[in-house]
C-alpha cells in the first residue's frame, strides 16, 4: 500500500481509537507525497480531522501542510460552533412556538457523534418537522429572519 494511503488510514484510526501515534510516528519517517496526502484527506472529507493526530508531528510535517491542516481544523471548528449556535436559536424559537423540531445528520451528531471533535464537515442545518404543523415551522422560521 502507498504510505500516503497507510498514513491515512493511520490517522483516521488514530482519530477514531487514540491507538495510531507509533504507526503514525514511524510513517512520518518515510517520504510522504503531502500533496497526495491532502488529496486524500480532502477526497473522503476527512480533513478536518487529521490536525489533531498529526499535531505531536509538527517537525516532520512541511510547514505549508501543517498549516493547512491546522487552518482547516480551526475553521472547521468554528463553523460547526457558528452551526450548532444556530441550531440553539432555532430549536428555542420552536419551543417556544411549541412545534416539535427534529435535527438530521449534522446538527445531531455534533451533540451525539462529535462532542469531543468538533469538526464535523457542514454547511448547513436540516430538521425534520411534522407535516400538520409545516406552516407553523414556517412561520417560526420566517420569524427569525430566514427566506
Amino acid at each position: 500500500m502507498e504510505k500516503e494511503k497507510e498514513l491515512f488510514l493511520a490517522v483516521i484510526k488514530d482519530t477514531i481509537q487514540g491507538t495510531y501515534q507509533g504507526k503514525i510516528g514511524s510513517l512520518l519517517e518515510s517520504k510522504i507525497d503531502w500533496s497526495r496526502f491532502k488529496s486524500l484527506t480532502h477526497y473522503h472529507e476527512l480533513t478536518p480531522f487529521v490536525y489533531l493526530p498529526l499535531k505531536n508531528f509538527a517537525k516532520r510535517i512541511p510547514d505549508e501542510a501543517r498549516e493547512f491542516f491546522r487552518q482547516t481544523y480551526y475553521l472547521t471548528c468554528g463553523r460547526c460552533q457558528n452551526l450548532w449556535q444556530e441550531f440553539l436559536r432555532i430549536l428555542s424559537a420552536f419551543e417556544q412556538a411549541e412545534v416539535l423540531l427534529l435535527p438530521l445528520k449534522g446538527a445531531a451528531f455534533l451533540e451525539d457523534l462529535y462532542q469531543d471533535k468538533p469538526v464535523r464537515a457542514m454547511t448547513d442545518i436540516d430538521l425534520l418537522v411534522k407535516r400538520e404543523e409545516f406552516k407553523q415551522a414556517e412561520g417560526v422560521l420566517y420569524s427569525l429572519g430566514y427566506q
